[in-house]
């Protein structure tokens, strides 16, 4: 009979070894889908940062075309402001010898 009393105590035994490894399970289960989760954001954020700088590329090209374009018509209006002055200069000149005629 005692021989009785200590095979259910060794089956006791038993169920805390399988609570250590459920837990063990469980934990290694977790950091699984935690490093899947880290690397599926770190892909994201590699995508998006290659985005963003395709974006910043376009814009920077555009910004420099609008520069080209905003040097050219401002020399285009240096141009036309010399022409004015000389058209200006002209026509007091010729309102001026036309004064001098009509005086004469």
């Amino acid at each position: 009979m005692a021989a009785d009393k200590e095979e259910p105590e060794v089956a006791e035994q038993a169920p805390p070894a399988k609570t250590r490894l459920t837990a063990v399970v469980i934990l290694s289960l977790l950091l699984g889908i935690l490093l899947t989760l880290m690397f599926a954001g770190g892909i994201a954020y590699v995508q998006r940062s290659k985005a963003l700088h395709a974006q910043l590329e376009t814009v920077s090209g555009q910004l420099k075309e609008k520069s080209a374009t905003l040097d050219e018509m401002k020399t285009q209006i240096e141009v036309l402001s010399r022409q004015m002055n000389l058209l200006k200069e002209y026509s007091i000149a010729r309102s001026g010898a036309a004064a001098r005629k009509k005086a004469a």
